[in-house]
Parts: structure tokens; C-alpha cells; sequence
């Protein structure tokens, strides 16, 4: 990260508050997204099962409580900065420090709706954190809620927190929009959407592994059933994110040369690295620890299972979390596009033959996650595990 600081020119590299409001920003909302979204996913189904024990229901639901918990703390204490820097930069000449004032962040969430539009930008993004923090306070009254109202808390949360941040995507006139920018709308939303999913729920699920000396000697199969369904979820996330940021590198950056000769460009290889590092990680545990989980169902070791999946598995999904987390201080760094920084023209217009392109990849990604969910099924099944041969 040094030597690409140091390549940059100083225009191009946002001011230290801008790179600490955005990754606290995005840091919040991949923790609310993460710890509500794996509760209701991967958690509660294995929480639902009849042969969960009790003590290890109470034990888990007890440590998912404290992580959405925190999670809100995190998300309510990254909003007003955050909200504060927007105001910054929307007004010429004002510090971030004046946009911390009250006073300034009023007078930008209340700026009128220009003639052209039915509904002022900036009254979306104040519906958008008022429901940002709607979200953060239902996640921080766990802290006093008893823990059997974690899945109500989170079934609530887990929508709420997406839809928040869709609120801006509604737009504020419908002339010149067409495929293009349509197309540009869904994947530029969908894009974060689906990382801070995928990023958060990698952290919740390490934060959760701290109930693991709480667990009775069964709760393997628990985990392994949580391991199993949130792979599910990250398999979901990746297919997202890889056609999206497709997309979007396609928009941001007009060649190769780019990818080097520009900050944005080198800023990307490195957010590029990291996430292909994540995918690698998720290979792992999903063509290896998984599997192995399914061998030793079957053979009834359930002592093995134990160790792999309350064991082993958090190790490496703790790994995981660190890059997760290195993904998330990278965004604050790509700024404006690589054409815009090499000094080219503005992003061009899709054509049909990427329409086409985008379209086959969408559909070469939900066939391997459609055959992947087949060999869940065999893995989650420890007599068709074995009758499969599952290695």
C-alpha cells in the first residue's frame, strides 16, 4: 500500500478523514450486513435442527446476540462521519471539519430538488440514513434484548439494511435512462451489496467461532451445517461480484496499460489480488474442509468432525477475514476511473455484444452454482456422501 501511495499524486489520493470515513462507512455496513444476513441464512436453519442440543442452541444464538450487537455499534459510530464528509465535499471550499457541524449537514440533506427531477437527491440519501440507523439501533438493543429475539431482530435487518442502500438508486427522472445506464445502476449497487454480504459474514462467522468452548462435543455438526449454508451464500456473493466488477472495471479502465500506468489501475490490481486471494481461501474450504467434514460424517467420527470444523475451519476463515477486511481499506483509494486519470474519454456506452458478454457470463455463474448445490446436497447427506464416493 506505501509504494502505491507513493506513486500517486497527491490530488489523486483522497485526504486521510475521506480514506478513514469511507472504510468505517462500508466497515459498518459489512458488519450489520454480515452478522443479520449469516444469522438468517446459515445460523437460524441450524439452530432450527431437531438434532441441535439445547446448550449448544442457547450458546450460539447467545454469541450471534453480542455480534449483531457490536455490529450496530460499529455501523451507528461510521454514519455521521460519513454523512458529515459528504456534506464536505458537496459544498466548495468547506473543511470536513465545518461539515462535521450539525448546522452543515442539515443545510446539505435538505437542499431543494432541482426543477428537472420529482424528488431532491439529498432527501434520498436522508431517508437512506435514517434507515441506516434504524437498522444500527435494532442491532445495538441486542445487547438488552434476551437472545431469543435474535431472529426476529435479524429477519428484520438483514432486508432492511439492503434495501437502505437501495434507496438511491431511485432516480430522480427518467429521461435518458436506457439499457445502458440501467444496466450501470443495478451492477454499480449490486457490486457493494454483495461484498460487504460476502465480507461481513466471513467476520461474523470468526466472531461466532468464539462460542466454540461452549459447544458440546456434537456441536461439529452444527458448524458444519452453518460452514456449509453460508458457503452457500458466499458462492451467491462471488458470482455477483465477479460479473459486476467486470463490469464496472470495464467502464473505469479503457486498457490494460491502465492497470498499471494510473493509481485507479494499480489501486484495482491490488483490490483485484486480495478478493481472487478470498476466492482461493473459499476453493478451499469448499473443495477440501467441506468434503473432508462429509468423510467423516459418514465414517461417524464425529471427535474429527469436531476438530475440523470447530477447529481448523475457524483458522482459516480467520485468515479470510483479514483480507476481507484489506478489500474494504483498498475502496477508499479508487477514485474517479482510470480513463478519466490517464486523461481519456468518458466511460463508453454498452454495445450488444457486451449486453451478450454480460448475459453469458451471468449465465455460465448460475450453472456452477447450481452444480456446486448439487454437491452440497451430497455433502450435507452423509449416507449419499458416502454412496457418492465424496473425497
Amino acid at each position: 500500500m506505501t509504494l502505491l501511495a507513493a506513486a500517486v499524486d497527491s490530488d489523486v489520493i483522497p485526504p486521510l478523514w475521506r480514506i478513514l470515513t469511507k472504510f468505517g462507512y462500508f466497515a459498518g455496513l459489512a458488519a450489520v450486513m454480515g452478522s443479520s444476513i449469516v444469522h438468517v441464512a446459515a445460523l437460524r436453519p441450524a439452530l432450527r435442527d431437531e438434532s441441535t442440543s439445547p446448550s449448544d442452541r442457547d450458546a450460539l444464538r447467545r454469541r450471534s446476540a453480542r455480534v449483531m450487537a457490536w455490529s450496530g455499534v460499529v455501523l451507528l459510530v461510521a454514519l455521521y462521519p460519513q454523512l458529515a464528509g459528504k456534506a464536505a465535499r458537496a459544498t466548495d471550499g468547506m473543511s470536513f471539519g465545518e461539515g462535521l457541524e450539525p448546522s452543515s449537514v442539515w443545510a446539505y440533506l435538505t437542499v431543494p430538488k432541482p426543477d428537472d427531477v420529482w424528488i431532491s437527491p439529498n432527501f434520498l440519501v436522508l431517508v437512506t440514513y435514517v434507515l441506516f440507523a434504524a437498522s444500527g439501533v435494532l442491532a445495538v438493543l441486542l445487547f438488552r434484548c434476551s437472545p431469543d429475539r435474535v431472529e426476529k431482530i435479524a429477519s428484520v435487518n438483514a432486508p432492511l439494511i439492503v434495501i437502505a442502500q437501495l434507496v438511491t438508486a431511485i432516480p430522480g427522472t427518467l429521461d435518458g435512462q436506457n439499457a445502458d445506464t440501467w444496466t450501470m445502476t443495478v451492477l454499480s449497487y449490486a457490486h457493494p451489496i454483495a461484498a460487504c454480504t460476502w465480507v461481513g459474514g466471513i467476520v461474523s462467522l470468526v466472531a461466532l467461532a468464539g462460542a466454540r468452548s461452549r459447544l458440546s462435543a456434537a456441536g461439529g455438526l452444527v458448524w458444519a451445517r452453518i460452514w456449509r449454508r453460508f458457503s452457500v451464500v458466499a458462492e451467491v456473493c462471488v458470482g455477483i461480484v465477479v460479473v459486476s466488477g467486470l463490469w464496472l472495471g470495464w467502464k473505469s479502465v479503457g486498457s490494460p496499460a491502465q492497470l498499471w500506468e494510473t493509481p485507479y489501475g494499480r489501486f484495482l490490481l491490488l483490490k483485484v489480488a486480495l478478493v481472487a486471494t478470498l476466492v482461493l481461501f473459499g476453493a478451499f474450504n469448499e473443495f477440501v474442509l467441506l468434503p473432508r467434514i462429509a468423510r467423516l460424517r459418514a465414517a461417524g467420527d464425529t471427535r474429527s468432525v469436531f476438530a475440523v470444523a470447530v477447529g481448523h475451519f475457524p483458522r482459516v476463515v480467520a485468515i479470510e477475514a483479514v483480507v476481507g477486511i484489506a478489500v474494504l481499506a483498498v475502496v477508499p483509494f479508487l477514485n474517479g476511473s482510470a480513463r478519466e486519470q490517464a486523461g481519456g474519454a468518458a466511460e463508453p456506452p454498452a454495445t450488444g455484444a457486451i449486453f451478450t458478454a454480460v448475459f453469458v457470463l451471468f449465465a455460465l455463474v448460475v450453472m456452477a452454482f447450481f452444480v456446486n448445490l448439487r454437491m452440497h446436497d451430497r455433502i450435507d447427506n452423509p449416507e449419499v456422501a458416502e454412496r457418492a464416493g465424496v473425497r
